[in-house]
């Protein structure tokens, strides 16, 4: 679940075009594919345990102090939700919302003044 879905669906689909047959389908796709059927089945909204993790990291830089780092993991993992688990940006912002209050106004504002990455702003709201 780590890399776009959108990367092996385009894939899944040009072989279709090409006419490839489904039993020759390259492994590391057949993998992608059942891995992401089975977790849409199970529940796509579900935190996952590395979620926690890197949550919890992000919460104890911030108590040190280190707030750029802090805010950037949270957005980041707010990117990959969104890019990898095609969540849409009210689910990212809703799952962000409780883990941000914990965050003051002022350190985020200044993140997003030089963000890590520009599309920052569309996950992490103020």
């Amino acid at each position: 679940m780590d890399t776009p879905s959108t990367d092996s669906i385009v894939s899944l689909v040009l072989l279709g075009i090409a006419g490839w047959p489904i039993r020759s389908t390259p492994q590391t796709l057949a993998q992608k594919s059942l891995e992401t059927n089975s977790y849409e089945l199970e529940d796509i909204t579900k935190l996952l345990p590395s979620d926690y993790v890197r949550v919890q990291t992000a919460l104890e830089l911030y108590d040190l102090g280190v707030d750029h780092a802090s805010i950037s993991l949270l957005a980041q993992m707010a990117r990959q939700w969104y890019v990898c688990r095609c969540w849409d940006f009210d689910q990212v912002r809703e799952t962000l919302e409780p883990i941000l209050e914990r965050y003051h106004r002022g350190d985020i504002e200044k993140y997003l003044q030089t963000p890590d990455d520009a599309s920052d702003a569309l996950f992490l709201s103020v």
